[in-house]
Formats: C-alpha cells, structure tokens, sequence
C-alpha cells in the first residue's frame, strides 16, 4: 500500500473513481478531467456542485495530505464495494430462486472478492 504515497490526489482519482456513485461524483469528474491547476469556477458547474465546492473551499482551506487522501478513498471504496455487494446479494437470491448454479457459483465468487477487497481497505 505504500504506492499511495507516491501519487496525489488527482493522479489516484483518475486511476481509480471511487467517487463515483457519491453526492460530489459530478464535481469530482469533472474536476479529474479538467486536471490539476484547472479552475474549478470555470467547469460549468451545477448550482449543487458549485454549492459542494464551496463549502469544500471554506471548511478545508488546506489540501490534504497523505493520510487523508488514503482514509477518503478508503471510506470510498467500502461505501462503493458495499453498495456492489448489495447488487450481487440481489442476483445471487434471483439465481437461487431460479436454480442457475452457474450463475450461483459465479455470485458467490464475486461476494468473496468484494469482501477480500472490503478487508483490504480496512487495512489501508
């Protein structure tokens, strides 16, 4: 895990969009395609990602730094990993309900992995 320390924030986002599916998704894009240094006012924003910015802008003056940048994805991934295992919760009682083992079989490999992966962030 200690590649981490050796990206920012931006270069992480971009490799890995655990944003997506929150509340700032669209801000958060759109300022990961604008790149560092871009000015955020002028992506036109939303009424809504304006307000996240700005109240971003006057509650955190200072950029994070490398424990927070690796405790926000963290929090990220295992909110985005437990909404995955909600979905793959769902299809493995359809694929029960329907007698698909195939289909059983790959549902329950897919929830080992998202909880090997749940339990790696926890370690991050």
């Amino acid at each position: 895990m200690s590649a981490v320390t050796d990206i920012n924030l931006y270069d992480l986002l971009k490799k890995f969009p655990v944003y997506r599916g929150g509340a700032a998704e669209g801000l958060i894009a759109k300022l990961v395609v604008a790149g560092p240094g871009a000015d955020a006012w002028r992506l036109g924003l939303s009424d809504e990602e304006q307000r996240i910015l700005g109240h971003v802008l006057t509650t955190e003056p200072e950029s994070p730094g490398v424990e927070e940048v690796r405790s926000a994805v963290a929090c990220l991934g295992k909110r985005r990993l437990g909404k995955k295992m909600e979905d793959i919760n769902n299809a493995l009682a359809t694929a029960e309900s329907q007698g698909d083992s195939q289909a059983i079989d790959d549902l329950l490999l897919m929830k080992r992995l998202a909880r090997e992966a749940t339990s790696r962030l926890e370690e991050f």
